[in-house]
């Protein structure tokens, strides 16, 4: 860095904006992939090199303005037409942004970005095109299309106009300046104590209307004493005396009328400015769904080129708008579903034509507004899932018996998708067939008091459906009475409230229910859900009635307390976790109310699906499994082995297939792991002939290799291996994850 003038301060804003024009020109090179001599992108792209190149030399990051100047030199070529961009070049492009985000990330954390960094070779564009060279309509895998708000599409500033068509005028941005997140999340929660502070005040006018009934009742104490005096001709002095008393009362009736006058109107107009201040606050924190969805253009072009299939992404409501933090968290459980999409959805271009679908899919993402949530879905036009296979895995887990799932819905056979370690791959790997995908979904999106729920239909394709409240900071809430206490139900969730008999509830399919429009309507009583004393209430009760996702039930509560806007207060690390509660707001009355979960609730009324586990199946954890590691690399064996005893396992070791087969023949194992690249015998020779030999096709083997194409796993998945692990991928939480999932199934 240049010496005289401390630059740390500048770190972080320099980090931001250099990530923000990185992934501006990540969403410009897809594009291109599609309109190859698009001007206005190049021209886009070579400005965002410039400003990336200019920030870091006067940042003294040296190694990544050598970079970015390399990537604007390379980009004004492709725009002057001295050289081609085709696919392949592309490729290597995205690999270059990838390294100089790495290197954005070392600069954040104090290294040095040196000149070992950037001494890689910038790729080489393709020749120049000949007037009458075309591009093949099919270089692409993928591409991203924004769709289909014309006000989008111009926002963007990108077309598919020929090489020499001018930009499109801009119009003038609005001005904007950078706040920490931090500083606006710290006013969201000032204006949260203001709105409790100002509900504390409404409060306090009650107690002026209490007072003033006071001395309306002492009022005609007075009149009826005056009267008796009268009665008894009571001497003047003391009449006059009341009377002094009754115009002294007067005075400060008139007092208490003006002050609750004045306190009215500045609540009036407290209220008004508090809601503005909050919405103004809370609107600070909302960001365009656009800002997560365009960050999966990358990962679906890569997962498409990984897997051979060819996908195009679409993207409908990006500018629906919800709380920044709600977006940070969506990001992990939308990375899943793509994967889920990418390797199970979509089926291989050829598969697709001879079924008569376009060769290439279509993913779609598509968020809008539904009151106070945000509705996010993720819908491709692939295989759908099998009901009847998801059926088959379930009875095999021990998740359900086979009589049990013959009479379950397709919606409770889609639940079991939801379950820990659940997954209908055929094989373990770095990508898929884990078990963790769905299941990190429905965990994520719930502890953000939101839903999750899945529809697909067999060879039309998968639709997941995400549904998170717009901010988790405010909420219209319903209070009920139930068990001796006043709790809270958000009111998005609610569909309505009825008053119902004890004669109304009926017993349907062995569980209680109500009749509501001719449709039954399983209840469950609250305080019984959430372990509270019982109200003895048993001729009358009111139902609240609950919709989630299609999702009907009924919730038995004592009474109906009304409904208010309330601020919603987290409860803590300490209670991270807590089922049914989504967190406490305080009443004017300083009284503090727990605000209930609705799709925990939901949970809490139906039939938990729990595993049925054989007691005779059980896994000992007193006796230690006893592992087979078969590779030819002396050091290989040795770091498994140390990772696998460390984890309380036996192990063996065998150098090659044909010692591998000697051990195994000769020993009991609970499962192999395996390389595939070996002398005398590989691992997939290996692999084919344990699990054709009847005595040994029940132990689990897992392969890990360096060979990462997707025709070697599809190999791996043909020789009966049960994972296929990449050794690029490779870490030792994967590798255990896996052993004690196949151990114990």
């Amino acid at each position: 860095m240049p010496d005289g003038f401390d630059y740390s301060a500048f770190i972080s804003q320099f980090i931001t904006e250099c990530r923000e024009h990185l992934e501006t020109m990540n969403k410009d090179l897809l594009v291109l992939e599609s309109d190859l001599c698009n001007v206005d992108v190049l021209g886009e792209i070579v400005r965002e090199a410039h400003t990336i190149k200019g920030a870091a030399k006067m940042m003294g990051a040296e190694a990544i303005a050598a970079l970015a100047h390399e990537m604007e030199d390379l980009f004004g070529e492709f725009k002057e037409g001295t050289a081609q961009l085709d696919t392949a070049t592309a490729d290597k492009l995205f690999g270059e942004f990838d390294r100089l985000g790495e290197m954005l990330d070392e600069f954040e954390c104090g290294g040095s970005c040196g000149a070992d960094t950037a001494a890689e070779p910038k790729p080489e564009p393709a020749p120049a095109a000949r007037p009458d060279e075309s591009v093949p309509a099919d270089a692409v895998p993928i591409k991203t299309v924004e769709s289909p708000a014309p006000a989008a599409k111009a926002a963007s500033g990108k077309t598919a106009a020929s090489c020499d068509a001018p930009s499109a005028a801009k119009g003038q941005p609005e001005e904007t300046i950078r706040v920490s997140a931090k500083k606006i999340d710290d006013l969201a929660n000032l204006a949260g104590e203001m709105v409790i502070n100002h509900i504390k005040q409404q409060d306090r006018a009650s107690v002026i209307k209490e007072m003033l009934d006071t001395y309306q009742y002492q009022e005609l104490r007075i009149k009826a004493l005056r009267d008796r005096t009268r009665a008894l001709k009571v001497e003047d002095d003391l009449r006059v005396e009341l009377d002094d008393i009754e115009v002294g009362r007067q005075a400060m009736e008139k007092s208490l009328i003006r002050l609750k006058r004045s306190l009215r109107e500045d609540a009036s107009q407290g209220d008004m400015l508090i809601r503005q201040l909050t919405l103004e606050v809370l609107s600070a924190r909302m960001v365009p769904v656009a800002t997560l969805f365009d960050t999966f253009s990358r990962p679906v072009r890569d997962l498409a080129k990984q897997f051979h299939k060819e996908i195009e992404l679409r993207i409908e409501g990006g500018e629906t708008e919800f709380d920044r933090r709600m977006i940070e968290v969506v990001g992990e459980p939308m990375i899943h579903m793509i994967r889920n999409a990418v390797d199970h959805g979509f089926e291989e271009p050829e598969i697709r034509v001879e079924a008569g679908k376009p060769r290439r899919g279509t993913l779609l993402m598509r968020a809008r507004q539904e009151g106070e949530y945000v509705v996010i879905e993720l819908s491709d036009d692939g295989a759908g899932i099998n009901l009847d296979k998801v059926k088959a895995k379930a009875i095999a887990a021990n998740l359900t018996t086979a009589d049990k799932a013959e009479g379950m819905s397709d919606d409770e056979l889609i639940q079991f998708l939801f379950h820990p370690g659940f997954s209908t791959s055929e094989i373990i790997t770095d990508i898929s067939g884990r078990g963790v995908g769905m299941d990190v979904v429905k965990r994520k999106v719930e502890e953000l008091k939101g839903m999750v729920y899945l529809k697909t239909e067999l060879g039309r394709g998968t639709t997941v459906v995400l549904k998170v409240p717009l901010t988790l900071a405010m909420a219209r809430v319903m209070f009920v009475r139930a068990g001796g206490q006043q709790l809270g139900i958000p009111t998005t969730s609610v569909e309505e409230a009825i008053r119902v008999d004890a004669s109304q509830i009926k017993t349907i399919e062995g569980r209680e229910a109500i009749v509501l429009r001719e449709h039954a309507v399983p209840v469950m009583n609250l305080a019984a859900g959430l372990g509270l004393l019982e109200a003895d209430n048993a001729s009358r009760a009111y139902a609240v009635i609950l919709n989630l996702g299609g999702r009907r039930v009924g919730l038995l509560v004592d009474g109906i307390v009304g409904e208010q806007e309330v601020v919603i207060k987290t409860l803590g690390p300490h209670f991270n976790g807590l089922r049914n509660i989504a967190g406490a707001t305080v009443l004017g009355s300083g009284q503090v109310v727990l605000i209930l979960n609705p799709p925990d609730l939901l949970a809490v009324s139906v039939v938990a699906i729990a595993p049925a586990i054989d007691a005779e199946a059980t896994v000992s954890l007193t006796t230690a499994k006893r592992i087979l590691v078969v590779d030819d690399s002396s050091t290989i064996r040795a770091l498994e082995k140390t990772i696998l005893v460390s984890a309380g396992y036996e192990v063996d070791e065998a150098v090659d297939g044909v010692d591998a087969l000697a051990k195994v023949a000769k020993n009991q194992y609970d499962l192999l792991v395996v390389d595939i690249q070996m002398p005398r015998m590989d691992g997939l020779t290996l692999t084919e002939r344990l699990k054709s030999d009847e005595r040994f096709s029940a132990i689990p083997l897992i392969i890990v290799t360096t060979l990462e194409k997707e025709e070697d796993k599809k190999r791996g998945i043909a020789a009966g291996a049960d994972a296929y692990i990449v050794k690029k991928a490779f870490d030792q939480a994967n590798l255990l994850s896996v052993i004690e999932q196949l151990i114990a199934a």
